[in-house]
C-alpha cells in the first residue's frame, strides 16, 4: 500500500447497489453495534492509536476546527487531552452500553455548545457546523481504514461500505444529522479526495500553528521524546498538499522508519495476546455479551 491517507483508487461512479447492506448493520441488546459488525472488527485494534495524531492534525487543518481548538482548548498545556477525549468517545460509542453512549452524547453536546466564534474573514464558526463535524468524522474513519488495511488485512468494498454506514451512527452521537454528507463508501471516497486536494484544508495560518503545537509539544516532558520517535507516522501519513501547508514534509529518514514499521508491525500484531492487541473497551464488551 502506498503512503499517505489521500491515496487509493476512486470509483468511476457511485454504485448504490451497496446500499442493500444497510440492513446488515445489527444492534445488540446493550449497545449500538453487534459483535459481528465491522466496527467491532476494526475499532478493537490498539494499533489504530498510531494514527491518532495524524487524525487530530488533519482535523485542525480545517479552519473552523483550528480556531475552535486554538480558542477553547488547552492544547498547548495538554496536547493529548482533546485526542484522548475523542478516542474515549469513539470507543464508548463502539463498545459501550446504550446508557454510556447517551451520557457521552450529552457530554459532547455540552462541550460543543460553548465552541463558537468568528474567523478572520468575518464568517462565524461553531462546533455544531455540519461541515466541520463531517470532517472530524471522516478523519477518524479514514485513518482507521488506512491503518487497518496497512498493518492488519484488507477490507472488502462491502465491509468498507458497512463500516461507513456504521460510522454515520457515530456521527449522529457527535451531533451530525444522518442525511448530511456521503452515504456510501464510494461517495465518501469522492468527498474525502475533494477535501484533501481542495483549497480549504491548511488555508488558515492558525491551522499550521495548532498542528505544530500538537505534533511538537513542549510538555509533559515524557511526551517530547515520544512525539519525536513517532513523528514519521505524521509526516508520511498526512496527504499532500495538506502536509506541506501545515509545515510538515516527507523525508528519506521518515520513509525508512515507516518501511521498518511496515515490515515488523504485522508480525508483531499477530503474535500479541488479545489483552495487549485489543483495547479494554472491546474486551469488556465481549464479557458483557458472552452467552
Amino acid at each position: 500500500m502506498q503512503n499517505g491517507l489521500a491515496e487509493g483508487a476512486l470509483p468511476d461512479k457511485v454504485d448504490r447497489s451497496f446500499m442493500t447492506l444497510d440492513s446488515q448493520i445489527a444492534v445488540r441488546s446493550d449497545g449500538l453495534f453487534d459483535p459481528t459488525s465491522v466496527t467491532w472488527k476494526v475499532s478493537r485494534e490498539n494499533i489504530l492509536l498510531a494514527g491518532g495524531m495524524t487524525a487530530a492534525i488533519l482535523q485542525v487543518a480545517h479552519p473552523s476546527i483550528a480556531h475552535g481548538v486554538n480558542e477553547y482548548s488547552d492544547f498547548r498545556e495538554s496536547p493529548l487531552r482533546r485526542l484522548h477525549n475523542t478516542l474515549l468517545a469513539v470507543r464508548t460509542i463502539a463498545f459501550g452500553t446504550r446508557e454510556q453512549v447517551a451520557k457521552t452524547r450529552a457530554q459532547i453536546a455540552r462541550i460543543h455548545e460553548m465552541v463558537k466564534g468568528s474567523l478572520p474573514d468575518g464568517r462565524t464558526y461553531s462546533a455544531f457546523d455540519p461541515d466541520a463535524q463531517l470532517w472530524v468524522l471522516s478523519t477518524l474513519f479514514q485513518t482507521s481504514v488506512f491503518l487497518y488495511e496497512r498493518w492488519i488485512s484488507p477490507l472488502s468494498a462491502e465491509e468498507k461500505h458497512a463500516y461507513w454506514r456504521e460510522y454515520r451512527i457515530f456521527g449522529e452521537v457527535f451531533g451530525l444529522t444522518p442525511d448530511y454528507g456521503p452515504q456510501s463508501w464510494q461517495e465518501f471516497c469522492i468527498y474525502y479526495q475533494e477535501m484533501v486536494s481542495g483549497n480549504l484544508l491548511g488555508s488558515d495560518p492558525v491551522s499550521a500553528t495548532v498542528a505544530q503545537g500538537i505534533e511538537f509539544p513542549s510538555r509533559p516532558f515524557w511526551l517530547v521524546p515520544v512525539s519525536k520517535m513517532l513523528h514519521f507516522t505524521v509526516s508520511e501519513f498526512l496527504p499532500s498538499p495538506v502536509r506541506e501547508r501545515l509545515g510538515f514534509r516527507s523525508t528519506p529518514r521518515n520513509v525508512g522508519a515507516l518501511n521498518i514499521a511496515d515490515r515488523f508491525v504485522p508480525s508483531l500484531l499477530s503474535a500479541l495476546p488479545a489483552r495487549l492487541r485489543f483495547n479494554r473497551a472491546y474486551r469488556e464488551a465481549l464479557k458483557r455479551n458472552a452467552p
